[in-house]
């Protein structure tokens, strides 16, 4: 069943192409638009098959619409209508592939014809794409994608019938089959882990796909693929039988030739991790889980490495971190604003880990964990999420990948720490402001009867913590700031009223008027009665 799209301005002409018998050309929908934006409306709407359309309409013009459905539908086929047999109309036409040119007044037998033919090379090419021959392409073209999603199905666990493996193997041409003995080796690219992103890492992979095609056809048959942590591996089973020692020996003779061809053609370095030999695909995902639990332990450095997985028990031994957990630690550090030592405690983190020689995989993922898990607390103690600390800086949280390399989580920590000091700094300033103006409308409005011990009271602070504070943001004392807003007030009553000296005294609380008045001489250099004269002698 197919959709129909009529494009024309003229209604008329579009209500007679709309009652044309379309069902029996299997078209089951007719939408109509009288411009090419309606049309491009409907287009984003509706799986469109055909479109027939004029080429004159305000705004968007015929040409300029199949054009657009050109580049944005490839399946849907285009027809033109138009009053002029134009040669350059013609030409456009063909360079935008339509089925059909068609010149106005379009017979109904002409139009039902070209819509025919349009719907006749869309099922061509529907039946071209579901050929036998070109599923064949298309899985060839997939085959390394399907291959190593397989591996990766068995790695996991996946619990699949014998035949459809075996069926599976078959299709994909896998060699390797059910019951062969094979050796899992995983690969760690180390050069290129720490400074490419991902971009790059990928182009890296693929190099390195491309030399081990190289080395290990010559002696293995192999499989590639990848796991979901990113990790390249290889299912190898040589073609030659060996066993025991002369397996061990050509498998890491194998690995050191991977490894130096890698150094000399792409200048990367990769670590190798070979598992013990199993009956495939019997015992798949322990050897795939032991060789990453030894990877995961194996400290990064400069040189890479071949490391041989034994069965009976472990390679490597977990030393547990001290730095990170040592009081105080870094949540304690932010709670009490302690910035440049919590600097320090990341910095010393870092160093133990280099020098103690622990920068392995798994306490990355400690270390990482342990960092985000402080800082994730303390913002949720300040009551706000860790993206309003540190904005778009939250990436690394929000990436599936973890952190490349412990340095790379140190950094980060440590510029995450100076976000939150600058963020908690600019919290504090925002408080003391709103404090220092609690304080003053506080005085204002008990300028009568304030004192120290009041306005402390009113804040829930201790007076002398209050003081020092209002000192440090203000620069004069809470006393003088008192004082001096008395007299501002005195001076404006002295003018404004007709109030004796002692009531403007007694309205500020001074229980002796010459007390009030020295007071008041000492900041204006007069007595209030000489002030309110002189002011208003003076027309003030």
């Amino acid at each position: 069943m197919y959709q129909l799209l009529l494009v024309d301005d003229e209604p008329m002409q579009l209500k007679s192409m709309e009652i044309i018998e379309w069902e029996k050309l299997n078209i089951r929908k007719v939408h109509t638009a009288r411009s090419g934006v309606e049309a491009l409306e409907i287009l984003e709407r509706h799986s469109i098959d055909v479109v027939v359309t004029d080429i004159k309409m305000p705004g968007m013009n015929g040409l300029d619409l199949i054009n657009h459905i050109k580049s944005n539908y490839k399946k849907t086929r285009s027809i033109i209508l138009s009053g002029f047999a134009e040669f350059s109309y013609a030409k456009k036409a063909i360079e935008y592939e339509t089925v059909s040119y068609l010149i106005k007044p379009v017979k109904d037998e002409d139009l039902i014809e070209a819509v025919s033919e349009a719907l006749s090379k869309i099922k061509l090419e529907w039946e071209q794409i579901s050929s036998y021959q070109n599923a064949m392409k298309l899985l060839k073209e997939n085959l390394p994608f399907l291959r190593g999603n397989l591996l990766n199905q068995l790695l996991q666990g996946v619990d699949m019938h014998e035949k459809r493996l075996e069926e599976k193997i078959a299709v994909y041409q896998i060699p390797i089959n059910i019951g062969d003995v094979v050796t899992m080796v995983v690969v760690q690219i180390e050069k290129w882990f720490d400074d490419s992103n991902d971009g790059e890492l990928a182009l890296y992979e693929f190099a390195l796909s491309n030399v081990a095609r190289e080395i290990l056809s010559e002696q293995f048959y192999y499989w590639e693929g990848k796991d979901q942590l990113d990790y390249q591996l290889f299912l190898l089973k040589p073609k030659k039988e060996k066993q025991g020692k002369d397996l061990e020996k050509l498998l890491e003779d194998t690995m050191e030739q991977l490894q130096l061809s890698c150094h000399k053609y792409t200048d990367g370095k990769v670590s190798f991790v070979i598992s013990q030999p199993t009956v495939f695909p019997n015992e798949l995902t322990e050897r795939y889980q032991q060789s990453i639990n030894e990877l995961r332990k194996a400290p990064r450095t400069d040189q890479p490495f071949i490391l041989k997985v034994n069965s009976e028990k472990t390679c490597l031994e977990m030393k547990a971190l001290n730095q990170i957990y040592s009081i105080p630690n870094l949540f304690q550090l932010l709670l009490v604003g302690k910035w440049e030592e919590a600097r320090i405690k990341l910095t010393n983190v870092l160093v133990e880990m280099k020098n103690r020689n622990l920068e392995t995989e798994e306490h990355k993922m400690e270390i990482t964990y342990c960092i985000l898990n402080d800082f994730l607390h303390f913002a949720h103690i300040k009551g706000v999420s860790i993206s309003e600390f540190i904005g778009n800086d939250i990436g690394p949280i929000r990436e599936s990948k973890s952190f490349k390399s412990i340095d790379e989580v140190i950094s980060w920590s440590i510029m995450v720490v100076e976000k939150l000091e600058v963020s908690s700094l600019k919290e504090s300033n925002d408080t003391h402001d709103l404090l220092i103006e609690k304080v003053k409308k506080y005085i204002h409005d008990n300028i009568r009867d304030v004192s120290l011990q009041t306005i402390a009271e009113s804040v829930n602070l201790h007076p002398v913590y209050l003081s020092q504070l209002y000192k440090q943001k203000v620069g004069e004392n809470i006393s003088d700031y008192i004082q001096r807003y008395r007299m501002e007030i005195a001076s404006d009553l002295l003018l404004s009223t007709n109030l004796r000296i002692y009531e403007i005294s007694n309205e500020f609380g001074f229980q002796n008027p010459p007390y009030f008045s020295k007071i008041f001489k000492s900041y204006y250099g007069i007595t209030p009665q000489e002030y309110r004269d002189k002011m208003v002698n003076t027309g003030k």
